[in-house]
């Protein structure tokens, strides 16, 4: 009798935590958005207006950041297309809105790209210790030949402007010409960007990504001496 009655109420138990699951997905289906906010097309979710169209992931189906709704297709928020975007930020050609200072820093922020473009960038100038990719986007002068690219364009990593780099001790030299710490040599992993950190030749010490002079096996072994 005991026994049935624990069975009976485990099972009430059960049937109860399904119930409140459900009611929990029901309930998110048929959120109700405050005024001025955008809802999510999955309904899991409300965004605020001026969150809509800024190049970042709000919903986690990315709805408020849909190219054809940013264009100007807005529904009952005061945010619209004769507003555009507020005192320094750059409108994305989709129609989202970024930081200006984020034009022609090397990395694409708007969805589209079109805040790394040359037409955008050509008449950019980097100052300081900034290099300055081909199209005019600016990024910092150490990222530079360093095995990824990071201009867009891959202007930064280039044989023409890494060749003749010289890398520091206890760095590899990929075949053509970046620089990367030697502990990424044959690890499984592309660090140069034509992958010659992975090449057989640099893997049995025969030289630095194939075609290099330089010993790295020789040249590990003398940091591996100063440390």
């Amino acid at each position: 009798m005991f026994l049935q009655r624990n069975v009976a109420i485990k099972g009430i138990v059960q049937c109860l935590a399904i119930l409140l699951v459900i009611i929990g997905f029901v309930t998110e289906a048929k959120r109700v958005c405050g005024p001025n906010q955008f809802r999510c097309r999955n309904g899991k979710g409300c965004v605020a207006a001026l969150d809509v169209c800024d190049s970042e992931r709000h919903c986690k189906d990315e709805s408020e950041e849909n190219v054809l709704f940013c264009s100007g297709n807005y529904s009952n928020l005061t945010k619209n297309l004769e507003q555009e975007c507020s005192a320094g930020m750059y409108r994305c050609r989709f129609g989202g809105c970024i930081t200006s200072k984020h034009l022609c820093d090397g990395r694409i922020d708007c969805y589209d790209g079109s805040d790394e473009t040359s037409d955008i960038c050509r008449k950019n100038r980097c100052l300081g210790k900034k290099f300055r990719c081909d199209y005019g986007g600016c990024i910092k002068l150490s990222q530079q030949c360093n095995g990824k690219a990071e201009c867009p364009d891959g202007s930064d990593e280039t044989r023409g402007l890494c060749e003749e780099h010289i890398c520091s001790l206890g760095s590899f030299k990929c075949n053509y010409g970046a620089c990367i710490p030697g502990e990424k040599v044959c690890d499984g992993k592309n660090d140069c960007l034509d992958k010659s950190d992975e090449f057989k030749s640099a893997c049995d010490g025969d030289g630095n990504g194939g075609d290099n002079s330089t010993d790295f096996k020789a040249r590990n072994l003398i940091v591996q001496q100063l440390k």
